[in-house]
């Protein structure tokens, strides 16, 4: 059965990035990994008992104490979290947001190329879609000027004699 996987809140997943860490822990120790200011015990517990009821986490009673484990991988939620963004803001279209990371420079065109020529080669049979490809081509071949800022004058830089 296919567990539904749900956004989680910043805490929550400040609390799931530590266990994902960890592998699984005890309250303690998950607390010990907590930036400072460490946050109360009974915060942390509340935290751990949400996510189990959403299922990102197991329990395994220990004597008198729980061992926590990760039930949904990270990797599974990072692909949740990237399948969302692009539905949300880039209409489920992963060539929308390439373009994005190009256009705002948090990419550079050069990497975006060696990214896509090394799944190309490690998926070659099983990708059809070169839509992505092309569109890194097209952006990389096509070097656009910086536009000027509104009201942005050319500056000189004026020669000082010392």
């Amino acid at each position: 059965m296919m567990m539904k996987i749900r956004t989680l809140t910043a805490a929550e997943e400040q609390i799931m990035k530590i266990v994902w860490k960890m592998d699984s822990g005890y309250l303690r120790e998950i607390i010990a990994e907590c930036p400072e200011p460490k946050p109360h015990q009974n915060t942390v517990s509340t935290f751990l008992k949400i996510l189990v009821e959403k299922e990102f986490l197991t329990t395994s009673r220990e004597g008198r104490v729980f061992r926590y484990s990760a039930a949904i991988p990270e990797k599974s939620y990072r692909e949740f979290i990237l399948q969302d963004l692009l539905g949300r803001y880039y209409n489920g279209s992963a060539s929308e947001l390439l373009s994005e990371l190009l256009t705002a420079g948090i990419l550079d065109p050069h990497s975006a190329g060696q990214i896509i020529n090394a799944v190309d080669r490690s998926d070659k049979n099983t990708r059809t879609d070169n839509n992505v490809t092309e569109l890194v081509d097209e952006i990389i071949s096509k070097k656009k000027k910086k536009k000027k800022k509104y009201g942005e004058k050319k500056s000189k830089k004026k020669k000082k004699d010392f």
